[in-house]
């Protein structure tokens, strides 16, 4: 029906019909994930069509060209139309406009390069909403800008930050809006440690999402169930579930989260099959969405658990851009610093220098971050690391015994069974 409408628009010369029709187009094929070329061909045309003074149209048409392009993995034209499509709506002066083209613009942006560029244009976003009284847009804002933060591990920015959506979502009333920042408030419970909390705000948001049919509802509870069982040691109870969902969605994101599974559970034959099968072709077919990093660490645990060096490399080349960044799944889940992840890979390799670095810097993150389960995770696998290398000096064996016994300390705190167990017994074997 768009095409139709930009037809009949370019029948009659009608320009800025022709945009609007483009733009709409553009937005329904990446809103069902279906990249057409026709998405790109279509703004073309239309940005030839636009007079000179319609530089408003012209911005949103550059911004929905650049997000096609980014659809199709032509991401250094993307880049380039979406850099031009910020800046001339800046020129056109209208908050509405900005909005809009920030809005696509953010759409396209992920991974750790771009998180800082992420941040500005997120509160940019929010104050061009607020100027423009759009609630919808504040909200979309405010949510990109709480995302970045916690990718750059800037808890207390957060924390201001949910207050900002907290008032969003007061004056908005959408219940859509309401189940997302539930998302958030789950999250961050999650990443302190509060357990008891979590579960129970992580069940609201599901009762919430059933309500909305959320599509994904169940596979964000899923996770956070899967993230609580595993520190609580009750992996055993929700793997036959995990095991069903992944052999009813074959080509699903959570087949990394199995071979953790079996891998916690100590079923390593099982662990590595499903290792095996993800690492074909270097990784490469995990799928590209909000779910990657936290696919990635997973497979870091894994390949840890199953001293495969050569894997190690492959995952560390992949995962080395989240060196100073936390690693952060959607709105559902933070896992801490990347380095953390790093530092495990560069033990399995051997390349004990490195390891403590990267350590040391997940270490600092983690407790500035608030993140208590993940640095008594930190701790856990540095200690291991320093008793494993060749010839430890007794500074090292020092250091590493406090570090179980500080990891043992907040693990028997939070309730973290798995880990406490695990700490009991390195501890009676390296000690």
């Amino acid at each position: 029906t768009f095409q139709r409408a930009f037809e009949v628009a370019r029948s009659v010369g009608a320009s800025d019909q022709m945009a609007l029709a483009a733009i709409a187009f553009e937005w329904l094929t990446w809103s069902i994930n279906k990249p057409d070329v026709n998405s790109v061909l279509l703004c073309k045309e239309a940005l030839l069509a636009l007079p000179a003074d319609r530089q408003a149209l012209r911005a949103k048409l550059l911004a929905a060209q650049a997000r096609a392009f980014k659809d199709l993995g032509f991401t250094d034209q993307a880049a380039g139309l979406a850099r031009e499509a910020v800046e001339l709506a800046r020129q056109v002066g209208e908050p509405s406009t900005l909005c809009y083209v920030l809005e696509s613009v953010l759409h396209m942006s992920s991974g750790p390069a771009h998180i800082g560029e992420r941040l500005s244009y997120a509160i940019e976003c929010l104050e061009a909403a607020r100027a423009a009284g759009d609630l919808e847009k504040m909200m979309f804002g405010t949510t990109r800008w709480i995302y970045a933060l916690f990718e750059a591990g800037e808890i207390a920015g957060v924390d201001r930050a949910m207050e900002e959506l907290e008032s969003v979502v007061r004056q908005i009333r959408q219940p859509q809006y309401t189940y997302v920042q539930a998302g958030f408030v789950t999250m961050r419970a999650l990443l302190e440690g509060r357990f008891t909390e979590a579960e129970q705000l992580a069940l609201q948001a599901l009762t919430l999402g059933q309500r909305l049919q959320s599509q994904s509802a169940e596979g964000i509870f899923g996770m956070q169930m899967f993230m609580l069982r595993r520190e609580q040691g009750r992996l055993h109870e929700v793997a036959p579930i995990v095991e069903m969902f992944v052999k009813e969605h074959s080509g699903s994101s959570f087949k990394p989260g199995l071979a953790l599974m079996y891998a916690e559970l100590g079923l390593m034959d099982k662990a590595r099959t499903v290792f095996e099968e993800l690492a074909v072709n270097e990784f490469m077919g995990i799928q590209q969405d909000a779910l990657w990093a936290a696919s990635i660490t997973f497979l870091v645990e894994v390949c840890a658990s199953l001293g495969d060096r050569a894997r190690a490399e492959l995952l560390y080349r992949l995962l080395s851009p989240y060196a100073t960044y936390a690693v952060v799944a959607g709105e559902w889940a933070s896992f801490g610093a990347g380095s953390r992840f790093l530092g495990q890979l560069a033990a399995t390799m051997g390349r004990w220098q490195e390891a403590e670095s990267h350590f040391d810097q997940a270490l600092a993150m983690n407790a500035r971050m608030g993140a208590k389960p993940w640095l008594a995770h930190t701790q856990f696998q540095y200690a291991r690391m320093l008793r494993a290398r060749p010839a430890p000096a007794p500074r090292d064996v020092e250091r590493a015994r406090m570090m179980l016994e500080d990891a043992s300390t907040i693990a028997r705190q939070l309730g973290m069974r798995s880990l406490e167990t695990r700490i009991s017994d390195v501890y009676g074997t390296i000690f």
